[in-house]
């Protein structure tokens, strides 16, 4: 009786969530997904960047872009290694770290020169430890070649987490 009971609501949060959740067949427009441009003499390439987790507890610590001159980089966290092809010139991006449930991100400007290939770089104290604080990520763009910054450092802080919400679960007897 009580597995019943347990099955019926399952069921119904199940269906109560997928009223709230995005429809996954909706597709972005082109017009808002960053395409590569051919690579040329007149081009830069930048891809993300991860580090190893540190236990076997832990998933990689990775860096990625997410949006380029606000259009998204459909390659999401998966293609933080994929070299993203963009003309020379200044360009906003839009930086994401993840490790396992952590995130945080921000915004960076820096000015890609033609024929040069780029590195997002980060430092951060989130996933670093059992005991780290969680509380900050450091970004930055490096040339490949060099290993040399090329851009500021701009901070990110994960989002505060919020409040417990307790729902009530009532089961007829």
């Amino acid at each position: 009786m009580f597995n019943q009971y347990c099955l019926a609501a399952l069921a119904g949060i199940a269906l109560l969530s997928n009223g709230c959740m995005s429809n996954p067949s909706a597709k972005l427009p082109p017009e808002l997904q960053f395409q590569s441009v051919p690579a040329s003499a007149t081009t830069a390439s930048i891809v993300g960047h991860q580090q190893p987790r540190f236990t076997r507890v832990y998933a990689d610590r990775t860096a990625y872009i997410a949006n380029i001159n606000g259009k998204r980089v459909m390659a999401g966290v998966e293609g933080w290694n994929q070299p993203l092809v963009l003309p020379a010139g200044t360009h906003e991006l839009q930086l994401v770290y993840k490790m396992g449930g952590h995130h945080a991100s921000t915004k960076i400007n820096f000015d890609a020169e033609a024929g040069k290939a780029y590195q997002l770089n980060f430092i951060t104290d989130i996933g670093t430890s059992v005991w780290s604080g969680n509380s900050y990520v450091d970004f930055w763009v490096e040339d490949q070649a060099t290993q040399k910054p090329v851009s500021g450092v701009v901070r990110a802080e994960p989002p505060r987490v919020p409040a417990t919400v307790y729902v009530p679960v009532i089961m007829p007897k």
